[in-house]
């Protein structure tokens, strides 16, 4: 949610990074999120450029081995608590392993997704911000 307004508006992957200094880091389960999403081949390209970008600069963040057990376990007590139909068909699973990442690392989340990661934040202490 805070990258794509960004490439929408022009703004080139590599000033992203840039004009942050060393503050902004990149999921790698967002980016497998726009990859999935990408329509076109500017936006696959653009992709591309904004994953190379923050890999040549070692600010992705990928999950640990024993994220995804924590992952199954988080989503097991959100169906418990909130009901099932609210992790159907893995819904939350990209969102549960983007915030046992920002545990993790100590990073905070800046999401427009507010609603989904209020609930995750029951059960996985970590820092976010909503925009």
């Amino acid at each position: 949610s805070i990258y794509i307004p960004l490439l929408r508006r022009g703004k080139r992957p590599g000033s992203i990074i840039d004009s942050a200094a060393s503050l902004i880091y990149l999921s790698v389960v967002v980016a497998q999120e726009l990859y999935a999403g990408a329509i076109d081949q500017y936006t696959i390209r653009a992709l591309d450029e904004l994953y190379e970008v923050f890999e040549r600069n070692n600010r992705l963040i990928v999950p640990l081995v024993g994220d995804w057990r924590v992952c199954g376990s988080v989503l097991s007590q959100i169906g418990r608590k909130h009901g099932f139909e609210s992790i159907k068909k893995g819904r939350l699973v990209n969102d549960v392993l983007i915030s046992l990442s920002c545990k993790n690392t100590g990073a905070t989340l800046l999401t427009a997704n507010h609603k989904d990661f209020r609930i995750i934040h029951e059960f996985v202490k970590f820092k976010f911000l909503g925009i």
